[in-house]
């Protein structure tokens, strides 16, 4: 169910972008980005496919084709389509860097790489692929999504249809999560409900709030500055908007779509005052609002509890009442420290992309106990350079300040009109922001922020400044970021590099407790790294295939074999080998293997072969 979602919204965005004009393709995607992430959570499975990501990318993708066979000049500011296009190659060569160091090519050649574990967490080298390719989609979105917004607003009426796209999108996922708080619905994930956040049809809460920060006002700039409508019915929506916004947001808990908000009203407000220095109504009314709500939230909040339960009055309070920093900052102090270490020892390569929560444990560790938790950097600028390195950073950096200089414009300038100059406010704000997390990881997000951009009052970049850039930089950044990232990939060759979370591979983690042994089910294959003074080797398998049929084991030591050992049904079967070489490696083949649906209960379509139900020579302390 999920693959055939998931096939069938990319046809229909590559048949979107084939028939649709960019006005209309653009308000399509703004209606329906909301809404996508809460329908693939929606579907049976415990997947969660990335609904948005197959309907948009062949959606923007197809209409910047569609564009370049007509021989129409792309409306993206050179300097940022160029810089941005030399990030995402080094992103591409990230991200594959990413997905191989998880695996690590020993255990690929091996024939063991499901699963492979790469942190003490249990995070699995194929979360790890799946993220690093989820991410870059993001990143691949951004460039063609914001060249099919500037189009759009291009055309005839352009800028209100996507405004009005937008708030009709906006109105109808405040439905649903305003639905979702009255129980009407279930649309956030249990992990989160746990932890007494909502995150209605969004990815989750984070997206929710920063995607809230992001729309609302261009949407009430929308409003503000409507021509044609009755002034009664468009303050009856923006009342409305605002409602289920401040809803929504308390909901969501999110802090960073709060601070978003916060950013956004003082620059918008501040820029309104510089155009007309005489008209303080806005800026004094912004400011009222702001220092009442603040007063509220010091005087009346409790400040009891934890700054990662609750909604957001909850949060806030328990973040006044916490303390120390790194309580108030939820921990971000620590993933910071983790990133900067990161960079420091792989300035060129990074971890590879959306590969920092899958090292996190594993750096963390060497400062003390083992965390019970991972989050990526929670720092846009971090994050980019502990995954894609320096260069990357770099790049990203070169392709971003550009367009923050025409938010500023935008913002502060005296003749600017109310749209664009709430897209510059946003915008800033949304850089502030960064500082705190990276929000541009969902897609939600990201088409957001594109459309932002695409609201500036955007110009040509002169063609002297074009020909002043330099020619030979951008193609040596680049080759040293995609060259690092292809080299750190050769130590995975190294047999070592498998073992990073115990002495085995090819053992999935779940458990057994019986008879006071640790059983865990082991794979197709599976291979043990002998200790630097262990040479000899002392297992107990069970084999508990439901179809009664034995498993025959075969163990080898160092690529030649030693024994086959054939196990019956219901039977523990001591498997001892001695003589071994200090430090080699012992490998376990299993003839035939099954999937215990049955045994486990659960929809697992991992190959499994029999349960390690003890390692005498292997330390209690490495157990989970």
């Amino acid at each position: 169910m999920e693959i055939a979602a998931f096939l069938g919204l990319a046809l229909a965005g590559g048949l979107a972008a084939r028939v649709l004009e960019p006005e209309r393709l653009a308000a399509v995607l703004l209606v329906i980005s909301p809404l996508l992430p809460g329908a693939a959570r929606a579907l049976p499975g415990p997947g969660d496919p990335p609904l948005l990501l197959a309907f948009a990318l062949p959606a923007v993708a197809g209409a910047a084709i569609r564009r370049m066979r007509s021989g129409v000049a792309s409306p993206l500011p050179h300097r940022t389509a160029t810089w941005g296009a030399a990030f995402l190659a080094v992103a591409a060569v990230s991200a594959v860097s990413s997905i191989l160091r998880g695996y690590t090519l020993f255990a690929l050649r091996e024939g063991v790489f499901r699963p492979a574990f790469v942190n003490g967490l249990w995070m699995t080298a194929a979360e790890r692929a799946a993220d690093a390719v989820k991410l870059l989609g993001v990143f691949a979105l951004l460039l063609p999504a914001t060249e099919l917004f500037l189009r759009a607003r291009s055309a005839r009426d352009g800028e209100r249809t996507l405004l009005g796209a937008l708030a009709a999108g906006l109105l109808a996922a405040l439905s649903f999560a305003a639905l979702e708080r009255a129980g009407a619905l279930a649309l956030t994930e249990t992990d989160w409900l746990n932890l007494g956040r909502r995150a209605g049809p969004f990815e989750d809460p984070n997206a929710f709030g920063i995607a809230l920060g992001l729309a609302l006002p261009l949407v009430l700039a929308a409003l503000a500055s409507g021509v044609g409508t009755a002034r009664v019915r468009r303050a009856s929506a923006a009342g409305l908007v605002l409602v289920l916004s401040a809803i929504a947001l308390e909901t969501s808990g999110s802090r960073s779509g709060l601070l978003l908000l916060v950013l956004g009203a003082l620059a918008g407000g501040a820029g309104l005052l510089r155009q007309n220095p005489r008209r303080l109504g806005p800026f004094l009314a912004i400011a009222v609002v702001l220092g009442l709500s603040a007063f509220a939230v010091i005087r009346y909040t409790p400040r009891d509890g934890s700054a990662s339960f609750g909604g957001l009055v909850k949060r806030l309070g328990a973040s006044l009442g916490s303390g120390s920093f790194n309580a108030l900052a939820s921990n971000r102090p620590v993933f910071w420290r983790a990133a900067f270490d990161v960079i420091r020892e792989e300035p060129l390569s990074g971890c590879g992309l959306a590969g920092f929560p899958y090292v996190f444990p594993e750096r963390s560790s060497r400062n003390g106990p083992p965390p019970l938790f991972t989050d990526n950097a929670t720092n846009a600028l971090l994050d980019v350079g502990a995954e894609c390195g320096l260069p990357g950073l770099l790049l990203a950096l070169a392709a971003v300040v550009p367009l923050l200089v025409r938010a500023l414009d935008a913002c502060f300038g005296r003749a600017t009109e109310l749209v664009p100059r709430a897209a510059g406010a946003v915008l800033l704000g949304f850089f502030v922001s960064g500082f705190l997390g990276s929000h541009l990881r969902f897609p939600t997000v990201a088409l957001f922020a594109a459309l932002a951009v695409a609201l500036l009052p955007l110009e040509a970049d002169p063609v002297a400044a074009e020909a002043a850039e330099p020619r030979r930089f951008l193609p040596v950044l680049v080759a040293s970021g995609a060259l690092a990232s292809l080299l750190a990939v050769l130590t995975t060759l190294e047999a070592r590099t498998a073992f990073r979370t115990g002495p085995w591979i090819g053992i999935h983690p779940w458990e057994i407790h019986a008879e006071n042994r640790w059983q865990r089910w082991m794979d197709a294959r599976a291979i043990r790294q002998l200790g630097p003074r262990e040479t000899s080797l002392d297992l107990l398998v069970r084999n508990e295939r439901p179809d009664g049929r034995p498993v025959l084991v075969t163990a080898s030591v160092n690529g030649v074999p030693r024994v086959r050992l054939s196990v019956p049904v219901g039977a523990h079967e001591p498997l001892a080998l001695s003589g071994l070489p200090a430090g080699g490696l012992v490998r376990l083949d299993f003839d035939p293997v099954f999937r215990p649906r049955r045994l486990t209960g659960a929809n697992d379509d991992r190959t499994l072969s029999l349960i390690l139900a003890n390692d005498a020579t292997e330390k209690r302390a490495s157990a989970p």
